[in-house]
């Protein structure tokens, strides 16, 4: 069974991404937080590390347009005359500033970052302070995902010291 490193609550907006990695692994991952230092994989763990690698970049790929203003209007409700005094085109620039300010960020980390504003901000919140908001959550998956890079090569190094040494010993005598 599974454990998942990254977790965002599932909503209708974006859904539910997560990172599912066994318990052992996520047990490794955890001991090295608390030292400090990556930890050597099983040989079946190692196995595994590449395809955790891409589920970890998947978690990284931004919004596209129609998710961020999904997002933003979903929230913008919780805050007071949110662009009520705005003509059309001021709008339309509004939309696109925040498309192009925030589409690098992954759906639901902006979902998540929103949450966060409506319990901190008083007014709908600037592009500045919603990706201050995200940062928190995309520092926790840019660690995950350079764990899994480093976990990958201590486990390419020590498959490689593995074979030096098996081509070191004698062969068996019958």
């Amino acid at each position: 069974m599974g454990r998942q490193l990254t977790t965002q609550a599932a909503s209708p907006t974006v859904g539910l991404r997560t990172l599912t990695i066994s318990s052992a692994l996520a047990e490794k991952i955890a001991l090295g937080r608390a030292l400090r230092e990556v930890q050597t994989p099983s040989p079946d763990e190692a196995r595994a590390l590449p395809a955790l690698i891409r589920e970890a970049d998947a978690l990284m790929t931004g919004s596209t347009a129609e998710q961020v203003v999904a997002v933003l209007a979903t929230y913008a409700f919780a805050f007071p005359d949110t662009g009520k005094k705005l003509t059309g085109p001021e709008k339309a620039a509004r939309r696109t500033l925040y498309v192009e300010g925030l589409s690098d960020i992954p759906a639901d980390v902006l979902e998540q970052a929103m949450k966060d504003a409506v319990k901190s901000c008083e007014f709908f919140p600037t592009v500045k302070t919603i990706r201050e908001l995200a940062e928190v959550h995309l520092r926790e998956r840019r660690y995950h995902a350079f764990v899994l890079r480093r976990m990958k090569e201590r486990a390419d190094e020590a498959e490689a010291a593995r074979k030096r040494e098996a081509e070191l010993m004698p062969p068996d005598i019958a």
